[in-house]
């Protein structure tokens, strides 16, 4: 389950991503305000994450 509002995104992450590791965070939008777009936006994420065991 995902949740998206004005200012928090959240998301789960698959089990089976090595800890460790730099990951970035990629976050596309097809539609906005209900209203399909024509062409998605994607926001990549500028500093990467570690995800903890």
């Amino acid at each position: 389950m995902t949740h998206n509002a004005d200012r928090r995104l959240e998301f789960h992450l698959p089990r089976d991503l090595e800890t460790g590791m730099p990951y970035f965070i990629a976050v596309r939008a097809a539609e906005r305000h209900g209203v399909a777009r024509k062409n998605p936006l994607t926001g990549m994420s500028r500093v990467p994450v570690m995800v903890g065991a």
